[in-house]
């Protein structure tokens, strides 16, 4: 496909939308408080409760991974890639940002700005409210049997990915493994906190449950 004008404009208009919530949030000393407020635990837990299946996209393709992993490792470390990128953006960070707009065409264009940004800016703000929400900060938490914070592991997996995808570089059977680790910790333990800590429990590890009378499984 050729990049035409309208390609062009389109670019510039997405700057400009990524930049004007940039300069009037993350430029405000105040915007941690002043988002982490915005962001109450209610709306948060109303949002899960109305989406119990948020997360089943990403754990199908961890799934799959799982099954590739033993015979096909590169496209098994993908797809827990995939897994990993999904869960934090439709079960972690979207339910965050839908809180913030009254209309969800707004906050569907802001989730896809913000995860396609290299800001860092501003990925470093939302790391931050998502610690605060999910009890769980990615940029000092490490997973069991690692001595690298969780997000550091899922930035050298999306460059990893990267090069297997443009450039067919090899992919181990061990680096197959530690990406369906990592996957599975932004899953089971990051996801998973988060959502105990807004009062809900799981079902089946992706189904979200807020009735108090029945028990997580």
């Amino acid at each position: 496909m050729s990049y035409d004008p309208s390609d062009a404009e389109w670019d510039r208009f997405i700057d400009e939308i990524q930049k004007e919530f940039r300069d009037s949030a993350l430029n405000d000393p105040e915007i941690y408080d002043r988002v982490v407020d915005d962001f109450r635990e209610a709306r948060l837990r109303d949002y899960y409760v109305e989406h119990p299946l948020i997360a089943e996209s990403a754990e199908g393709a961890l799934g799959e991974a799982t099954e590739l992993v033993g015979t096909y490792p590169r496209p098994a470390l993908i797809l827990a890639v995939v897994a990993a990128e999904t869960c934090l953006r439709d079960a972690l960070l979207t339910p965050i940002l839908h809180g913030s707009f009254h209309t969800e065409s707004s906050a569907e264009l802001l989730v896809n700005i913000v995860v396609r940004s290299k800001d860092e800016k501003l990925i470093k703000a939302l790391l931050r409210v998502l610690a605060e929400q999910a009890g769980v900060d990615l940029q000092t938490f490490r997973r069991s049997g690692s001595s690298k914070p969780l997000w550091e592991e899922i930035l050298e997996l999306q460059r990893k990915r990267n090069r297997a995808i443009h450039q067919a570089e090899n992919v181990s059977l061990g680096e197959a493994n530690s990406a369906l680790k990592i996957a599975r910790a932004v899953l089971r333990e990051v996801f998973a906190r988060a959502v105990t800590k807004l009062g809900l429990h799981l079902h089946d590890r992706i189904r979200v449950c807020g009735k108090h009378k029945c028990r997580p499984a």
